[in-house]
């Protein structure tokens, strides 16, 4: 299945380098690799995700395990709208997802 990722997705995956960054040097490289393998899991088995609204959400698996990754099943494929943290504030998760 093609992938689409979105660029506010692909601002949150950069947000989450950063994040990591900070806590020790080299692991916003394995974040984002670790987000970017999660998404083709996704790919392998769309739509099997517990709905949130116009969204399914994948509760990442392994490493980064607090990452929700929000996508859309399309005709031309699967488009990851956001991907976030999920013990940031509500409000900002529910903000970030109207936008999406």
């Amino acid at each position: 299945m093609k992938v689409h990722i979105h660029s506010g997705a692909r601002e949150d995956i950069l947000e989450a380098a950063w994040f990591y960054d900070e806590q020790e040097a080299g692991l916003g490289d394995r974040v984002v690799s670790f987000l970017e393998s999660q998404i083709q899991e996704i790919a392998r088995t769309p739509g099997i995700h517990r709905r949130y609204g116009r969204f399914h959400g994948a509760l990442a698996q392994g490493a980064f395990p607090y990452y929700m990754i929000y996508y859309t099943l399309e005709l031309d494929g699967l488009h990851v709208r956001a991907v976030l943290d999920h013990r940031r504030d509500p409000k900002h998760i529910r903000r970030r997802l109207r936008s999406a």
